[in-house]
């Protein structure tokens, strides 16, 4: 995961930017939950986590010092909008 947005973990109410597998490994684990929770055979999901990862969305220039990155990132499905809905609930 690069730049991603989550908490500083001293002040929970300050937002940080944070980057690494630490803040990808989570995410990919949840969509690959739900998946296998909707059915998906194991052996289907990296292909499926494939299809679903928007490609080429991170610019050369950040990909600088990390030329082996794939420049795919995973995409839940869940739009902003929705996503709030669940919130209010």
């Amino acid at each position: 995961g690069a730049y991603v947005q989550s908490i500083d973990v001293k002040n929970h109410g300050k937002p940080q930017v944070l980057s690494g597998t630490s803040m990808a490994s989570p995410i990919v684990t949840g969509v690959v939950a739900n998946l296998l929770s909707q059915g998906i055979e194991p052996y289907e999901v990296k292909p499926m986590l494939i299809r679903m990862a928007a490609k080429n969305k991170i610019t050369k220039s950040s990909l600088f010092l990390r030329k082996k990155t794939p420049n795919r990132i995973l995409y839940n499905g869940i739009r902003e909008k929705e996503f709030e809905s669940y919130e209010e609930d």
